[in-house]
């Protein structure tokens, strides 16, 4: 609050004053803030992933994917939109071939990334359970503890198969 009052123009210090209101749970003021900082940087993937999350919150996953799906082609590069995108199609019954397309070209540009490599496992576990045992395993060696982990429950539960 104190960063926007000393830079009431700043569309960083407005989007941060919109995290930080989403992260206390206050929807509308955050969705305002958020809304203008848009407003200031229309290209912002940043934006548009806070107000995907503030979607689907409030149960708009309609919305929320088309904020993904912006954020994805405005920065085609990122792995952050591509993950997110495809964790909101892997929550709908269906979603997973969605998944995989959207992973696919993101695992193509960021063959590396462990993230991608783990949601990629997620959305094969039922259809190509050997892919998805591949792309798991190279998760594990991630150093985010979440990413690891999870990524050990999905080799155990496909190794038991």
């Amino acid at each position: 609050m104190e960063l926007r009052l000393l830079l009431p123009q700043s569309a960083d210090a407005i989007y941060l004053h919109g995290i930080s209101l989403l992260m206390a749970g206050k929807n509308e003021e955050a969705e305002r803030n958020l809304r203008q900082a848009l407003e200031r940087v229309p290209g912002s993937t940043d934006v548009r992933l806070a107000l995907a999350k503030l979607r689907r919150r409030q149960g708009d996953d309609a919305g929320a994917q088309r904020l993904l799906e912006e954020a994805v082609k405005l920065a085609p590069d990122e792995v952050g939109p591509a993950n997110d995108l495809a964790v909101l199609h892997l929550s709908r019954p269906g979603g997973a071939a969605a998944a995989r397309a959207v992973l696919a070209k993101a695992l193509a540009r960021h063959p590396d990334d462990l993230g991608v490599h783990l949601n990629l496992a997620l959305a094969l576990a039922d259809s190509d359970a050997s892919k998805a045992l591949t792309h798991a395993r190279r998760a594990q060696a991630s150093t985010e503890r979440q990413v690891r982990e999870q990524a050990a429950r999905l080799v155990a539960a496909l190794s038991s198969r």
